[in-house]
């Protein structure tokens, strides 16, 4: 499913991937404006923006305790987020990690780490409290793409 969202007249924008807060209130989408909202979905009130990218979001998520949001985008970076203070914690960028756009990103059950995958066929590990990044050899990224939920992609 792509949902457009615009307001007061403005050019729409496609959300690229939307999640629910652990707690199931909160909905968290990224779209290719290159910005992350947040909404309560019990009174469809508008919570937060998460700015910081040149480019389009293209993966996302709450940690399960739903304390940190990490999100992936276009320009191969991945930030931390608070959901808070919608206060950027951390930016993963450079050498050592991708050199593509992120395509997907999942966070393990005890809060720790975030695997993240690009396309240019790499993924990586980045420990969040840390923010320190391991490198996966290439004989292991196919074991681990089977296990991503890359979700569908809107079309122009």
């Amino acid at each position: 499913v792509c949902v457009k969202l615009s307001s007061n007249g403005s050019e729409p924008v496609t959300m690229q991937w939307v999640k629910w807060h652990p707690r199931g209130n909160l909905v968290l989408d990224g779209s290719e404006g290159a910005s992350v909202w947040m909404w309560n979905a019990d009174n469809s009130a508008f919570l937060n923006t998460f700015f910081g990218h040149a480019s389009a979001v293209t993966c996302g998520d709450f940690t399960p305790d739903g304390k940190t949001i990490c999100t992936g985008f276009d320009d191969a970076s991945l930030r931390i987020w608070n959901p808070r203070t919608g206060e950027s914690n951390h930016v993963v960028k450079g050498h050592f990690y991708h050199s593509e756009g992120l395509t997907c990103l999942t966070i393990t059950a005890d809060l720790s780490l975030v695997l993240t995958g690009s396309k240019d066929g790499s993924v990586h590990i980045v420990n969040i409290a840390t923010k320190k990044v391991l490198i996966i050899s290439s004989i292991i990224v196919s074991f681990f793409f089977l296990n991503f939920d890359i979700s569908p992609r809107c079309s122009a």
